[in-house]
């Protein structure tokens, strides 16, 4: 473009290195404060949620664009926006996708971030959506749950048209999701479920995993973002969900489908060499998802016949990699109560880099040498679909 200074091929954005994000997400996938947090964190201009929407602040571009189709008429209104440099959350499943594809085009040339926020459990996202569409209830700011108008729950569920509404948008969503990524892009995902219903040391690890790569740094303070983030938000009305007539043979044919991942599942291989005798017993569960493509989280147990614990530490490419030990394990304690650090052997590490070979030392006493573990990792195409915890 004329006159805008370019950098690697893109569109320097006016505010620098201040660049704008796109949040790409589905109706009633629950992440409405942490979306709102991550755009007031990089401090430039923002719209209200899901701008592009018909009743909203560019649902005009969208009208438009369904009664002309006139391609060069929405670029050019895109472009405008996209040269103020504003963030926004965008619900993809109900904008053409002719308008998502340019959406992503013009966002990319801006250089713009992109965070895909997602539920992995179709049956929890449809019995809320098919709920905000019979009473119109869609957020949780001066709203409270119908009491007065009690027929709006005797209408029957579409079970047919929610499942092939959840079919469409993953199909969409990945769509996007693989385009950003053959334009070189670089997508940051997350599911609503890796945040709010995992494991706290997961949980956090990935809020400052997210951003530290949107923002470039981690949240001070944290701990009260995080508190934040994870104390508010409900409705309150989940408990109506599922007095729809149909609702409980919906959550079925939806769990169905399986979970949603837009991430590949990541495999490894443990070598674990102890010629000493340190390791007693050892528990290496399936990868968990980073927010990046490329990386993701270690967990399991590492027991040593010892009545303190080992130090443990990890590292990759010469780098020390972030390992967390002394985690609670009432499982493994009643495996072996006979051990003193049973009952806080479990780990967690990473984020790791999923291309590069991992090295666990543990060493049970400082007269001991420390013992190997070495993680051989490989990417699989299967999404990954469960964790241990």
């Amino acid at each position: 473009m004329k006159g805008m200074p370019r950098k690697e091929g893109k569109i320097q954005s006016p505010n620098g290195n201040n660049t704008g994000i796109i949040i790409w997400t589905f109706r009633r996938t629950g992440g409405t404060n942490l979306t709102s947090a991550i755009i007031k964190s990089l401090g430039g201009k923002a719209v209200e949620h899901e701008p592009f929407n018909t009743d909203r602040v560019y649902g005009s571009i969208t009208t438009q664009w369904k009664e002309t189709s006139n391609i060069d008429q929405l670029r050019a209104s895109l472009r405008e926006i996209f040269l103020q440099n504003i963030s926004f959350k965008h619900c993809l499943e109900i904008i053409p996708m002719e308008m998502n594809s340019l959406l992503l085009e013009l966002a990319t040339e801006y250089g713009y971030k992109h965070l895909f926020l997602y539920r992995e459990s179709a049956a929890d996202r449809l019995l809320s959506l098919n709920y905000a569409m019979k009473t119109g209830i869609w957020g949780s700011k001066g709203q409270t749950p119908i009491e007065h108008a009690k027929d709006v729950f005797a209408e029957p569920v579409n079970i047919s048209k929610l499942l092939n509404h959840e079919a469409t948008c993953r199909h969409n969503m990945q769509i996007i999701y693989a385009d950003l990524i053959s334009k070189g892009g670089t997508p940051i995902a997350i599911s609503f479920e890796s945040i709010y219903k995992r494991s706290l040391q997961y949980s956090k690890a990935l809020v400052k995993e997210l951003f530290e790569q949107i923002t470039g740094d981690s949240p001070n303070p944290f701990e009260l973002l995080y508190q934040n983030l994870v104390r508010h938000g409900a409705q309150g009305t989940s408990s109506d969900y599922v007095r729809f007539p149909g609702a409980d043979e919906l959550a079925i044919q939806a769990d169905k489908l399986g979970p949603f991942q837009l991430h590949h599942k990541i495999n490894y291989q443990v070598a674990l060499a102890d010629s000493e005798n340190q390791v007693l017993y050892t528990e290496f569960w399936d990868a968990l998802p980073s927010a990046q493509a490329d990386k993701f989280y270690l967990h399991g147990v590492i027991l040593c016949n010892t009545e303190e614990h080992p130090k443990i530490n990890a590292t990759q490419g010469g780098e020390d990699v972030f390992i967390k030990t002394r985690l609670a394990s009432q499982r493994i304690k009643k495996m072996h109560p006979e051990v003193g650090s049973a009952s806080h052997c479990r780990f967690f590490l990473g984020p790791i880099n999923s291309r590069e070979e991992v090295l666990i030392y543990i060493q049970s006493a400082p007269n001991k040498s420390p013992s190997l573990a070495r993680l051989k990792l490989s990417r699989n195409p299967a999404i990954q679909s469960k964790t241990n915890i």
